[in-house]
């Protein structure tokens, strides 16, 4: 014990022992803040390269996103169009607009068309047999849609979809068989037009007998369903401003050409519904059954409150079209 005490002496008295104690103890306020600044300069450019990063892959998703739903309707509408008996044109959304309106939507995509009903009708002799199919005409509604109840959807828009069908009917039992309808038609459901001796037509009309007589379907009472939706986040501006030539649109010239006498021509009778410029228009020529339709998504809209607009080739908006001819067996 007495040893240490005396190195311990030994070592506080001397002046060099002493010094190189006190260089080694610890900081200065100058180093500390000198190397707290080289920290910050080395780190805060790291962060914002990391957050970079992590917000490029956030739109990135929401591109890929965006562009994969937009695929997804398309290749709906596209199936859904094929069995189209009838397309209206512009002309013909404007004279039955009433009859397929609901508040907050737009008709863009109006048609009849042959629905499927599968394994409904019953086999006579056959208790234990799968039932027979049956076809039954359709009317089919898309719609641009700003409707948003609870808040539950964007703030961009929507394409929403609305189906109005037939009933099914047992054709091999007398009309006055309590079992005769199998399925009652959805509420609101009228007849197809060409099938209703009740329309007339005007023989000085330009408009060929079938579109004057589809022009004029009422519905039957109030419909007891609304639209579902199809798509979410579409654009719901227009994109003139950063494309002036969006706007510019003649139908006429999308379709396919066909041939006449050896000639190319070119489609004819096709409208403009919606606007060109928008997420949600289509051109449809009624009388050849032939309808293209435009879709523009808005994948900005998924991570910005705002839904901004886009530039007129941002990836983030990205767009698609199909063309879709229908069954056209409803004849001239």
């Amino acid at each position: 014990m007495h040893n240490l005490l005396k190195l311990l002496i030994k070592t506080q008295s001397n002046p060099k022992l002493q010094k190189l104690s006190n260089s080694t103890s610890g900081f200065t306020v100058i180093e500390l803040l000198v190397g707290t600044i080289i920290s910050f300069l080395i780190i805060v450019p790291m962060l914002t390269f990391v957050v970079d990063i992590l917000n490029r892959d956030v739109r990135e998703e929401a591109k890929a996103n965006t562009e994969q739903e937009i695929q997804t309707a398309l290749d709906y509408i596209k199936q859904d169009l094929s069995q189209a008996v009838y397309i209206y044109n512009n002309t013909g959304i404007t004279s039955i607009a009433n009859q397929v309106a609901f508040d907050n939507r737009t008709p863009i995509l109006v048609f009849w068309k042959r629905q499927f009903v599968e394994n409904i009708v019953p086999i006579p002799g056959c208790n234990n047999c799968e039932q027979d199919d049956a076809y039954v005409y359709a009317l089919v509604a898309y719609y641009v849609s700003t409707n948003n109840p609870n808040n539950i959807w964007s703030n961009a828009v929507r394409i929403e979809r609305f189906e109005l069908r037939d009933r099914v009917v047992n054709y091999l039992l007398p009309l006055t068989d309590t079992n005769y309808v199998i399925e009652a038609a959805d509420p609101g459901f009228d007849i197809i037009p060409v099938s209703d001796p009740t329309i007339e037509t005007d023989d000085n009309d330009p408009l060929p007998a079938q579109q004057q007589k589809m022009n004029q379907w009422t519905r039957d009472g109030d419909f007891n369903d609304t639209p579902d939706v199809l798509v979410d986040y579409i654009y719901q501006g227009t994109v003139e401003d950063a494309d002036p030539d969006a706007g510019t649109f003649d139908c006429t010239d999308i379709f396919p050409v066909s041939q006449e006498n050896g000639s190319d021509v070119p489609g004819t009778g096709g409208q403009l519904i919606g606007a060109a410029n928008s997420g949600f228009y289509a051109c449809v020529d009624s009388s050849k059954t032939l309808a293209r339709v435009f879709i523009r998504g808005n994948g900005l809209a998924r991570i910005q409150d705002n839904a901004p607009t886009c530039n007129a080739n941002s990836t983030y908006c990205p767009t698609g079209s199909i063309t879709v001819e229908g069954r056209s067996l409803l004849g001239s």
